[in-house]
């Protein structure tokens, strides 16, 4: 995807994740309609916050072993 290739995987994770959230709805829509709205640029943009405080919310789970207390805010707060 182009947005990975560029060094932002979460968008491009956004992208797939819209993609296979779409056709679940039980509606097609074409590529081009999809990407060309506002709705979707704001569900982008939401989307791609909440892959990247997820990602945050891992690695830092990860290094402090499993102790998430200590940064349960940054998981919660809208940046």
């Amino acid at each position: 995807m182009k947005w990975h290739a560029e060094g932002d995987n979460h968008q491009g994770e956004t992208e797939l994740l819209a993609l296979a959230i779409n056709p679940s709805s039980g509606y097609w829509v074409s590529k081009e309609l999809l990407f060309g709205t506002d709705e979707y640029s704001r569900l982008s943009d939401l989307t791609n916050r909440i892959c990247h405080q997820l990602d945050l919310y891992q690695k830092l789970k990860v290094h402090d072993n499993g102790n998430c207390n200590a940064n349960a805010d940054r998981i919660t707060t809208l940046q």
